[in-house]
């Protein structure tokens, strides 16, 4: 009989649970693309936001037929640690399968990036001002809107925060290497590309189409891979020409965030398995306030015996 591979779970997740799952992070993909193509120009710590917001209003539940009990739990650090520095990682996702006192652990960590709508460009040092500034700059920093905007969304819009040549860049290689946990990129996208919406909206509320894009999960190292390419800062277009790592999820232009964590972390294809070995990194990353994040994500999955 073959052994069982170490970094698997000591026991087969539930399909129940994995369904559960499955319609937790899509509901939440929906809301945060949702969002981002209602209004394309909330900033990506918004949508960060978003996000764990939506995590934060799930109630524990139990799986219908295996009885396993699904808790969703989390923890915003906030960024305001961050300005001016490199952070390595927005979001960190650690899934706990727990049996007795028995724990299996399992993290993924993901920069999160959006895509910006043409013409739209990211201004580091304008962010920086306007955060120092504060509430201030609702009333002193108020633009008047006198005319209708259209914001346009296409395969040549780019993740203009994502410099693949910039301090950041070189800072998520450097840790990745001597931490051995590998970084994924979450890049937020609207629901549909090509995509338009104009502000301000009309007063009947735009219908949106299925999400068939909206968040995506990409290996740090593909992105990276793009710059010998001459690509420094990608297009939407650039993403959806990387090539599928493996046939183990639906990729086009990354996995989407609900199979990334379904499939692919509990499936033990992506991410890292924790052991004692790994607590001090663990440590780092989650539980130091100055540390590289910004927010934690703990999915406990409690086996019924």
């Amino acid at each position: 009989m073959a052994s069982r591979n170490p970094s698997s779970p000591p026991v087969q997740i539930p399909q129940d649970v994995l369904d559960l799952l499955s319609r937790i992070f899509a509901d939440c993909n929906d809301d945060v693309a949702g969002t981002l193509s209602r209004i394309p120009t909330t900033h990506e710590d918004a949508l960060d936001q978003l996000l764990i917001s939506n995590l934060d209003r799930i109630a524990p539940e139990r799986a219908e037929h295996s009885g396993w009990i699904v808790n969703v739990e989390t923890h915003f650090l906030g960024g305001g640690h961050h300005v001016g520095r490199w952070e390595i990682a927005d979001i960190g996702i650690l899934v706990i399968l727990r049996r007795g006192r028995r724990t299996w652990s399992k993290v993924a960590i993901l920069q999160s990036k959006r895509l910006f709508p043409q013409g739209a460009k990211h201004d580091p040092a304008d962010a920086e001002r306007l955060f120092r500034w504060g509430f201030g700059r609702l009333v002193g920093g108020y633009t008047p809107v006198r005319a209708p905007r259209t914001f346009e969304f296409t395969d040549a819009s780019r993740y203009e925060s994502l410099n693949l040549k910039d301090g950041q860049a070189t800072r998520v290689s450097a840790y990745e290497a001597e931490m051995l946990i590998p970084v994924h990129y979450m890049l937020y996208n609207p629901v549909t590309i090509p995509w338009q919406r104009s502000l301000p909206t009309a007063a009947n509320k735009q219908q949106l189409p299925k999400n068939d894009i909206g968040c995506r999960i990409v290996r740090a190292t593909q992105l990276q891979a793009l710059e010998a390419s001459g690509i420094s800062i990608p297009r939407y277009g650039d993403v959806s020409t990387i090539a599928p790592p493996h046939a183990l999820a639906p990729f086009e232009a990354g996995w989407r965030l609900e199979d990334f964590i379904v499939a692919l972390l509990l499936g033990c294809h992506e991410g890292k398995v924790l052991d004692q070995t790994l607590d001090e990194t663990l440590e780092l990353l989650f539980y130091r306030r100055t540390y590289p994040i910004a927010a934690a994500v703990a999915v406990n999955l409690e086996v019924a015996d």
